[in-house]
């Protein structure tokens, strides 16, 4: 992209466009310049600044990677987006054949490859040379970037066919993909692939009012998080449920945890990426002495962000979603279904399971924006343009079908 974009429209309007920000661009800009600016009262500066920078060149990468896509050739789109998808099929088949053979390809690869050598990794164990895997949840971030990508590309699948076989691929794309997740021992990613599709399903039928209840609901969480978190630990014990299996009981005893923490700097927090062990651990005897520096999270984003950045910080995140909304307005009516099961898929991948300041989480949420932008412009077409099949180009030329030659 960086190479042909440039070429194709010229360096100047290329960066023209690329310091021309999106209020969402904006506003996530902001957050990450007071997360930086949290280094101020943070017990470890350096991991505030770090992870602020790190948010902000990933968005900055999205805003350029998104400028070249959205002015790529049409053909060279089509081709882009195909390809993409076949590397990402591929990708994912070879991901459900190491969860069939309980990661034959990557014991192989670290007994025969001593370069890739892990430094540190609870979830492998090196037996005198000889690797094996302690923990199937190795794969847990494999699958949850799948899932991110997963409605982004549907609607790639969507663009990319035609009318006789799209519904036909459409669900085999999304039937493959739920398998491989069903298979796996990632439960957040299970869930949201169902919260993905009924999402999908009702903004088809009523896309309008789908979008402002999640909107409504997604602020509602934010403000009443911290208050839902301390109940279900302090008040109701839900972590001694016997419905909830062990990985939600423990998610329950942290962000009980987590929310009392919040108190003793509600409004600005305690910087950015400075959880420890210390806001997490529960039942930790008071006289106990624990590592600051241990690092951990809340394994909820909007949690992370209220005891990171405090109240200030959640207004800011509640400023990002309604940006994000309101970019959802200027979709194709085709993409909205798409969009809002990304963020819903999104939404449940944030709320259980991981650290708001993973650089590939971002990069893959900045990934999907991306390909949101790029499947809405080939669905719509832009003015002038004639968008063509990737089956009909994808081919050398004689080997293209005869009504495309030429």
């Amino acid at each position: 992209v960086l190479c042909v974009v440039p070429y194709k429209i010229g360096l100047p309007d290329f960066v023209r466009a690329v310091l021309k920000p999106s209020p969402l661009l904006a506003s996530i800009l902001v957050y990450a310049a007071f997360a930086g600016f949290s280094a101020l009262w943070a017990q470890n500066p350096s991991a505030a600044m770090v992870s602020a920078a790190e948010c902000a060149v990933v968005a900055l990468s999205g805003q350029v990677l998104g400028v070249g896509l959205a002015r790529l050739p049409a053909a060279v789109a089509v081709l882009l987006s195909g390809w993409f998808l076949i590397g990402l099929l591929a990708g994912s088949i070879l991901l459900a054949e190491e969860l069939r053979s309980n990661f034959e390809i990557l014991r192989w690869i670290l007994n025969t490859f001593s370069f890739f050598t892990p430094s540190h990794n609870t979830m492998l164990a090196d037996h005198g040379g000889h690797w094996t895997v302690l923990d199937p949840a190795i794969s847990n971030w494999s699958i949850g970037a799948v899932n991110l990508l997963l409605w982004p590309s549907l609607l790639l699948v969507y663009a990319l066919t035609a009318d006789r076989v799209r519904t036909v691929l459409s669900i085999l794309f999304f039937l493959f993909f739920a398998i491989v997740t069903i298979g796996s021992e990632h439960q957040t990613s299970q869930v949201a692939i169902v919260a993905g599709l009924t999402t999908f399903a009702a903004a088809s039928y009523a896309a309008a009012w789908t979008r402002h209840a999640i909107l409504a609901l997604s602020i509602a969480l934010i403000m009443a998080m911290v208050p839902l978190a301390y109940g279900s630990a302090r008040v109701l014990h839900l972590e001694q449920s016997s419905w909830a299996q062990y990985s939600l009981k423990e998610r329950f005893k942290i962000w009980g945890s987590v929310a009392e923490h919040i108190q003793k700097s509600p409004f600005v927090g305690i910087g950015a990426n400075n959880t420890t062990i210390n806001e997490t651990s529960a039942n930790m005897p008071s006289t106990e002495q624990v590592d600051p520096a241990h690092p951990h999270h809340p394994h909820n984003i909007i949690l992370q962000t209220w005891l990171e950045l405090g109240a200030i910080g959640a207004v800011l995140l509640v400023v990002i979603i309604v940006m994000a909304f309101r970019a959802m307005n200027r979709l194709n009516a085709i993409g909205v279904p798409f969009a809002l099961a990304t963020f819903v898929t999104m939404g449940i991948e944030a709320i259980a399971t991981w650290n708001l300041w993973s650089s590939w989480l971002l990069a893959a949420v900045a990934l999907a924006i991306c390909l949101l932008s790029l499947g809405n412009r080939l669905v719509t077409g832009a003015t002038g343009e004639r968008v063509v099949r990737f089956a009909q180009i994808w081919l050398p030329a004689p080997l293209a079908p005869k009504t495309y030659r030429g």
